[in-house]
């Protein structure tokens, strides 16, 4: 193989890692601003409506016997 055959496979093995490694550092940034958001939406002044998001029936009704 010629010199700039062995040059251009060269440069676009570079490309190719530089576009893997940006794939990854966007991936991982997204992970973790979905676990912010997570975590931000999961607190203890949301939990309650949350709950009755999942379940909006609970609690509604009270079923008497006498």
């Amino acid at each position: 193989m010629e010199m700039s055959g062995m040059s251009m496979e060269k440069c676009q093995g570079q490309i190719q890692q530089k576009a893997s490694n940006f794939a990854i550092r966007k991936s991982r940034d997204q992970v973790e601003e979905d676990g912010e958001f997570n975590n931000k939406i999961t607190g203890e002044e949301n939990k309650k409506s949350l709950e009755l998001a999942a379940q909006p029936y609970l609690g509604v009704n009270i079923n008497l016997k006498v």
